[in-house]
């Protein structure tokens, strides 16, 4: 199923699930675009280390951001699913 039958079907079932679960795909979306730029940044780069604790913390967090934000936006529909 590609993503814009599953939104289709969404918006036939439930219209506030379908646009809770969009709003929730864009600001996902809008955080992971916000995080990678800030981490090809020039400032965060000259002033993190190469290989120190504090930039592998900040990939960790990215990892951590690319694996968390899709389980939240799935489980827009059924919230019990997913217990964080």
């Amino acid at each position: 199923m590609t993503m814009k039958e599953l939104e289709k079907k969404l918006r036939r079932q439930d219209y506030h699930q379908a646009k809770l679960y969009l709003f929730c795909n864009f600001i996902s979306l809008m955080l992971i675009t916000a995080y990678s730029i800030m981490m090809m940044a020039p400032t965060v780069l000259e002033v993190l280390p190469e290989g120190g604790d504090s930039r592998k913390q900040m990939v960790a967090i990215f990892a951590w951001l690319l694996l968390y934000m899709p389980l939240h936006c799935f489980s827009v529909k059924n919230p019990d699913r997913w217990e964080f």
